[in-house]
């Protein structure tokens, strides 16, 4: 038993070989347990839509119970609950400024000077701002995009878009979040 392997070998198996003896003593020592079975409650036949009733006067609910009960009962239906990444837009209203999509070309006021391509990917809101995802890089308000001299002036989460204003000519641009039909 000198040799460090032919130790290892026999821990290895001892630590494999001694839980499983002492569950059989145990079970042995313990005796066989009782059958565990189980049988249903009979489904309560719906007549003339009284089953809901006569279970809430059974089981005494409260009105506000109730209201959750049935709200779980409806959201059964439901395929998918709210998500807070995709929602309805909201109205929107005419506005002065261009509005900048993926796929929407922008009216330059300033030919002379190319505009940089802007993707407006998400915009968020939490506890410390909120955040406009372009060219799928976060930006704060006041935040430059990264190789341009475009600052962020403004996020709206809820119209889903940013406005962006070049510091060099003055241009003011709206971009938007373009979102799939």
């Amino acid at each position: 038993m000198s040799n460090p392997d032919t130790r290892k070998n026999i821990l290895s198996i001892g630590a494999v070989v001694l839980p499983v003896i002492a569950v059989k003593i145990a079970t042995i020592m313990l005796g066989h347990s009782s059958a565990t079975t189980a049988l249903a409650a009979p489904r309560p036949a719906v007549i003339d839509g009284a089953t809901a009733s006569s279970h809430a006067e059974r089981a005494r609910l409260t009105p506000r119970q109730m209201a959750a009960a049935k709200y779980v009962e409806t959201s059964y239906s439901t395929p998918f609950g709210r998500t807070p990444m995709l929602f309805a837009p909201a109205p929107q209203v005419p506005s002065t400024t261009p509005v900048v999509s993926v796929s929407t070309p922008v009216q330059d006021t300033h030919p002379s000077e190319p505009l940089p391509s802007f993707t407006l990917n998400a915009v968020m809101s939490s506890s410390t701002g909120q955040r406009a995802v372009i060219n799928g890089t976060p930006y704060l308000v006041g935040d430059v995009v990264k190789n341009t001299d475009w600052v962020i002036h403004s996020i709206r989460v809820d119209e889903r878009s940013a406005t962006l204003g070049d510091t060099k000519s003055g241009r003011t641009v709206v971009i938007a979040v373009d979102i799939p039909q």
